[in-house]
């Protein structure tokens, strides 16, 4: 199984969509958008200065062993040694972190008056 991640989109009067999605693509006027489950340590690795291309191909190859082999994402991202030359455990926690993902909720709520 792929993983997946929240998707709840939130109009003024209600919700309307709260699913689970493998992956969210928005337009935009420059565009398009992606967001993808277990994105973030290929982002952190980029941040460090690692090639769009490697680092993609890294983290791709760890969510490979989840999806086909049920492995666990997070714990073979934490053991390859090539992630590990560019990010530190607490960097790799910090992907982790679903804090990081919430923390404008309530920002959010507040616009919508709720």
């Amino acid at each position: 199984m792929r993983d997946l991640f929240r998707l709840c989109i939130v109009t003024g009067d209600a919700t309307v969509l709260d699913t689970q999605v493998q992956s969210v693509n928005l337009p935009m006027d420059f565009g398009s958008f992606g967001i993808l489950a277990h994105h973030a340590p290929m982002l952190c690795a980029v941040s460090k200065g690692v090639l769009r291309e490697d680092a993609y191909k890294w983290v791709q190859r760890n969510a490979m062993k989840r999806w086909l082999e049920g492995e666990d994402f997070r714990s073979n991202v934490e053991r390859d040694e090539e992630i590990g030359k560019y990010l530190t455990r607490a960097e790799i926690d910090a992907c982790f972190d679903v804090n990081w993902y919430l923390r404008r909720v309530d920002e959010i709520y507040a616009r919508f008056g709720l």
